[in-house]
C-alpha cells in the first residue's frame, strides 16, 4: 500500500519527501520500445528492412547512453516489463538499456555501448511474423522450438541485409550462446562469443526473469539476481557477473518497497555495490503513516535482519 498524498509528510520548503522525478532514461527506453514496435511491425509485411529504418531506434538508444554515462546513476530502473502482450518490442529494449548499463559498469566506450544497446535491441526481430509461446502461452512442439531456435540468425540476416555488421551482428548471432558450450546457435564457449553477446546474455535472462510470462509471474530482483550470480562461469561470463552484481542498482531510486518488518516507503539510494541492499525512506510502518519520514540504510550490520519483500509484479 502506497500512502495518499494526505499520508506523506511534507519537508520544510514545501517539497514532498518521498516524490523522486521520473527518469529520462525511461522515458529514452520507452521511445526505443516504441520505435523497436515499429520496425518489428513493418518485418511482418515484404519490405526488406533499411538502415534508415533503424534511426528512431538509434536516437533513442544514443539518448539511454548519453543517461548511463559516465556512470550508472540510480535513477536506473531494471524492473523488466509488466505485459505480456508487449514482451517482444519492450522486453528488447529494457534489456538493450541493462546491457549497455553493465557496459558501461565494464568500462566499454560510449561509441561501443550504443552499439551494444543497438545489438540487445534488435537482438529479437526474427520473432517477426512467428509463431511464439508468449502468444500461445504453452510450450512449443519440438518443430516449433527449433524454429523458434532459430531467431538469433534470423535476426542477424536481417540487419545484415540493411547494412548493419561488425560487432553489432555478431552480438545478434550469439546472444543465445552459453559461457559452458551449451547455448546456441554453434555451441560456442566463453572467450569465443563475442563480449557483447556475453553482455547481451546476462541482461536479456535478467529481464526475461523480472517480466511476466503466460507460465509465471515476474521474479523480484533479489530472486533473478540469484539466478544470474547462481549461473556464473556456467551459463555467464564470470567476470560480466560481478559487474552486474555490484555495478548495477537493483532496486532504483524513487521505487516503492515493502520491508519484512511492515516498514514501507521510497528508494532514496539505490546503493550501487551493495546487492539489493538499499537505503529506505520509511513513510509507512504496519500500513500507518510516520509523522515524519525516517532512513534505513539496509546495507548497516544494524539491519541485517531487514530485507525487501518480493512481489510477483514490478511495482507492486
Amino acid at each position: 500500500m502506497k500512502p495518499t498524498t494526505s499520508g506523506t509528510t511534507q519537508s520544510r520548503d514545501g517539497d514532498d519527501p518521498l516524490s523522486v522525478p521520473p527518469s529520462p532514461l525511461a522515458q529514452c527506453e520507452t521511445d526505443a520500445a516504441q520505435a523497436l514496435n515499429g520496425i518489428m511491425l513493418m518485418q511482418q509485411g515484404a519490405r526488406p528492412l533499411r538502415f534508415t529504418d533503424l534511426d528512431d531506434l538509434h536516437g533513442a538508444v544514443t539518448g539511454m547512453a548519453d543517461h548511463l554515462s559516465p556512470a550508472v546513476g540510480g535513477d536506473f530502473d531494471a524492473s523488466g516489463i509488466s505485459l505480456v502482450g508487449s514482451y517482444q518490442y519492450a522486453q528488447p529494449a529494457n534489456a538493450a538499456a541493462l546491457a549497455m548499463a553493465i557496459g558501461v559498469a565494464a568500462g566499454i566506450a560510449k561509441t561501443q555501448v550504443v552499439a551494444l544497446g543497438m545489438a540487445s535491441a534488435l537482438m529479437n526481430l526474427g520473432y517477426a511474423g512467428m509463431r511464439s509461446s508468449m502468444e500461445t502461452g504453452s510450450r512449443l512442439g519440438n518443430d516449433a522450438w527449433t524454429e523458434q531456435t532459430s531467431h538469433s540468425e534470423r535476426s542477424s540476416a536481417m540487419v545484415a541485409e540493411c547494412g548493419v555488421g561488425g560487432d553489432v551482428l555478431l552480438a545478434i548471432t550469439q546472444h543465445h550462446e552459453r559461457w559452458d558450450g551449451t547455448g546456441y546457435p554453434e555451441g560456442l564457449r566463453a572467450a569465443e562469443i563475442s563480449i557483447f553477446a556475453r553482455v547481451i546474455a546476462i541482461a536479456d535472462t535478467y529481464a526475461a526473469l523480472r517480466s511476466p510470462r503466460p507460465h509465471r509471474g515476474a521474479l523480484g530482483p533479489r530472486m533473478a539476481t540469484d539466478f544470474i550470480v547462481g549461473g556464473c562461469g556456467v551459463l555467464f561470463d564470470p567476470e560480466l557477473v560481478r559487474t552486474f552484481a555490484r555495478g548495477i542498482p537493483q532496486y532504483a531510486l524513487g521505487r516503492w518497497v515493502e520491508l519484512n518488518t511492515g516498514e514501507a516507503g521510497v528508494v532514496v539510494d539505490p546503493n550501487i555495490g551493495h546487492v539489493c541492499r538499499p537505503v529506505v525512506r520509511v513513510a509507512l510502518v504496519k500500513g500507518i503513516a510516520v509523522p515524519a519520514p525516517f532512513d534505513i540504510d539496509l546495507s548497516e550490520r544494524a539491519h541485517f535482519t531487514r530485507a525487501v519483500v518480493e512481489r510477483e509484479a514490478p511495482g507492486t
